[in-house]
């Protein structure tokens, strides 16, 4: 049997060393076989080569139509699992909730809101939980009738603007679903877009999305070694989360002092930050957390509504006979005396379908 010395050993430890580490070097970016099918992957580099950086979501339609409603795809070590079919959203996100309700840190968002803070983002745990029943509390029946009255309050300025202005429709909307938002939230009106409030939103919303937007940041989740070389030569990401994060404690603080005012006055007006500050005791919330919560409630809450209004005029205009049947309905039910009233719903049937399909048709 031959004998091998102390540095021969060590030589060939060595050897197995480096080579198990080219292995598992190579095997970064490749696909488990049990994950589920995608595009294919390059060494180290997984699918990061194939994603562009505008457009996104048009590269995820293109991979769903190839490998099916839920496809999977590597970046560096990270796997992504991309779900493009209602069956695939009801068999994951609620029928096995339990497993994937939480999310992973994303660097940029811990930068400017603190780990765990901003309720969009944070992991599933205590702090989420109590963010839930905070926001549970506060959309209980009562409070659902104080933001009905705010939403035809705002509606009616809404079409005296577009009567009058037509060609300003889009910031109508905007102004109309930030107002709504705002009031309910906050408890302070937008009246223009032009209102100092809604351009301090609108400008730290579109840094907010222009530093998350994919291939706009170095891959530091991935790599955490990324997060030292220098702002420079990485885009400026790590000044502009910094400069985010001054904006929101900015504007959020300052909604959090006038609502604090007006309990102080007592001269609420039953807005959802006064009710979080009136149980910022009970639920154990700091400032931190009640501006985290606004936020959430704020930003989450922006653009969805404002696309979801334009969509269903672009439907009406687009498709006029359909438009016609749902005025049809409304001149028998509702009249030419009044505005149509959320109680209405119950006896518009067809309405209420109009409006089922735009979410089906655009979600």
């Amino acid at each position: 049997m031959p004998q091998f010395d102390s540095q021969t050993a060590a030589t060939v430890a060595l050897g197995l060393i480096v080579a198990y580490g080219l292995y598992k070097l190579l095997k970064i970016g490749s696909r488990d076989p049990q994950l589920p099918p995608g595009p294919p992957t390059l060494p180290f580099l997984g699918n990061l080569a194939s994603l562009p950086l505008e457009n996104t979501y048009l590269k995820f339609t293109e991979w769903a139509r190839t490998y099916g409603g839920v496809y999977s795809i590597k970046v560096l070590s990270e796997t992504i699992i991309v779900v493009s079919s209602l069956d695939g959203v009801q068999e994951i996100m609620e029928k096995n909730g339990a497993f994937t309700a939480s999310r992973p840190d994303f660097e940029p968002v811990v930068r400017f809101s603190g780990p765990g803070r901003y309720m969009l983002f944070a992991p599933y745990g205590p702090q989420l939980r109590k963010f839930r029943r905070v926001v549970t509390e506060m959309i209980k029946p009562a409070s659902r009738k104080h933001v009905t009255s705010i939403l035809v309050a705002e509606a009616s300025q809404l079409l005296y603007e577009t009567q009058h202005v037509p060609d300003k429709l889009y910031y109508h909307i905007l102004r109309y679903t930030l107002s709504t938002l705002f009031s309910a939230v906050a408890g302070q009106r937008i009246p223009q877009v032009t209102s100092p409030l809604c351009q301090d939103f609108f400008r730290t919303w579109g840094m907010i999305s222009d530093v998350c937007a994919a291939g706009h940041t170095p891959p530091v989740d991935q790599l955490p070694i990324l997060n030292y070389i220098p702002d420079r030569f990485a885009g400026n990401w790590k000044a502009k989360c910094a400069t985010i994060k001054r904006r929101l404690e900015d504007l959020l603080g300052g909604l959090k002092q006038e609502a604090e005012k007006r309990l102080a006055q007592e001269k609420p007006n039953g807005s959802f930050l006064e009710t979080m500050l009136e149980m910022a005791t009970d639920f154990d919330i700091d400032d931190e957390g009640i501006r985290s919560l606004t936020g959430a409630l704020l930003f989450g809450g922006a653009t969805t509504p404002a696309s979801a209004t334009l969509f269903i005029i672009y439907l009406a205009a687009a498709y006029p006979e359909y438009q016609r049947k749902v005025q049809r309905e409304l001149d028998q039910v509702v009249g030419d005396e009044r505005a149509p009233t959320v109680e209405d719903l119950a006896n518009l049937p067809y309405l209420s379908i109009f409006l089922r399909e735009v979410y089906r048709f655009r979600p």
